[in-house]
């Protein structure tokens, strides 16, 4: 019996199949077709053949006289062939051949795509864990600059709270023995130490004021302000300051009345920020003007100074808790780090923002917007105060004018 080939157009078979050992098939050659025949000289037209594929099939079929046998699909693995036959009399003889028959696994399937699995999960797992390690990281980095935070504001407040009454003691008799006749180096004395107390006492309050908002427990006592008259109020406080660093100081606006419903003190604390901040960081002989404007639904209040201005990567930092944005400021004021900060949180209990637009050089211009109306404010985060302006004769809630000064 010999086993026979078919044309193989896409794996040609490099000798006879009835002398190959084994053949091997690609994974796309997993469909063929077998043929076999039987010698006897004497009479073929009664032989009957029987083939199995070891690996597939567990049995042998008979197939009369058919002489080829077709596969298709067959899954990767090694089969044996094998087909027999009877003789011309129908007697089954001892003529079996076998063919040893591998389909080759597609790369997807082999030990290396394997290994590549292995090695590609691994990869994924430790990018998984690096990703949840850089996460838990960057939480416990914030809880931690959290706590910082919190340690600090806590200190800072019970070192506040230590100062301010005896700020307060010292305020008051110099201010006392200021309305006497005294000479001019003594008043200019006195005046240092007025100046520098009240100092401290404002950074005192701005520091309760900071844990306050912290807490949550920051309330507003809005009244009605005259922003044209009283931003000039605020500026006074820096007249001396301007003079001495020669600096043009100087206030800009169309409007002649223009009235806000605000927290007055923490208005004044923005303000009052804003214009120090540009101060400690304008040269002498340059420009500070502080602006007024109507912009429909809303007043916009501006400190533009010309002076060192701020780096693009660092204006996002400057209204962080704790930073600055200069480690040194050309007169050598103090700065805290959470001068900047304040004004925006006050101005965000406000309902309104803050902006900033700075180029290196040629100065900066930090922008106040706040809301007119009161509809914004809701009633349990203000309390409403008389403002300071004449009443009618029966005059609403609303309307109520009273110097609260």
């Amino acid at each position: 019996m010999s086993l026979c080939d078919r044309e193989w157009k896409a794996h040609p078979l490099t000798m006879e199949l009835d002398d190959m050992p084994e053949l091997v098939l690609s994974p796309r050659d997993n469909m063929f077709t077998l043929q076999y025949a039987a010698l006897d000289m004497a009479d073929n037209t009664d032989i009957t053949y029987a083939y199995m594929l070891e690996g597939l099939e567990d049995n042998w079929k008979s197939v009369e006289s058919q002489r080829s046998v077709t596969y298709t699909n067959l899954k990767k693995g090694d089969y044996i062939f094998k087909v027999r036959s009877t003789n011309s009399d129908g007697v089954w003889v001892e003529n079996t051949r076998s063919l040893r028959i591998t389909v080759s696994p597609s790369f997807w399937e082999t030990g290396w795509a394997f290994s590549l699995y292995a090695l590609g999960l691994c990869l994924l797992m430790a990018v998984i864990t690096c990703i949840f390690f850089v996460i838990y990281r960057l939480r416990n980095k914030v809880f931690m600059e959290q706590q910082i935070a919190d340690i600090k504001l806590r200190f800072f407040a019970n070192i506040s709270h230590e100062l301010r009454t005896p700020l307060t003691l010292i305020v008051g008799p110099v201010e006392k023995s200021l309305q006497k006749d005294l000479s001019k180096d003594v008043r200019g004395d006195l005046m240092l130490v007025k100046d520098n107390a009240n100092r401290m006492l404002r950074l005192v309050n701005q520091l309760l004021d900071f844990r306050k908002i912290q807490n949550q427990r920051m309330k507003l006592k809005v009244c009605e302000v005259d922003l044209p008259a009283f931003i000039p109020v605020v500026m006074a406080s820096f007249k001396e300051l301007a003079i001495r660093q020669r600096i043009d100081f100087c206030f800009e606006t169309e409007l002649e009345s223009l009235r806000i419903w605000v927290d007055r003190d923490k208005l004044e604390t923005i303000l009052f920020n804003l214009i120090a901040n540009a101060f400690k960081f304008t040269p002498s002989e340059k420009s500070i003007v502080v602006t007024l404007k109507d912009e429909p639904g809303k007043v916009c209040i501006g400190v533009r100074d010309e002076g060192v201005g701020i780096e693009p990567d660092k204006q996002n930092l400057i209204f962080s808790r704790f930073e600055t944005a200069m480690e040194k400021n050309l007169f050598n004021l103090p700065n805290t780090g959470i001068g900047l900060s304040l004004v925006k949180e006050l101005v965000e209990l406000h309902h309104g923002n803050i902006t900033v637009d700075s180029k290196p050089g040629q100065g900066t211009c930090f922008s106040v917007y706040l809301q007119k109306g009161k509809e914004h404010y809701s009633e349990e985060s203000v309390e409403w105060i008389i403002s300071d302006f004449e009443v009618e004769e029966d005059p609403s809630p609303e309307t109520l004018c009273k110097s609260l000064r």
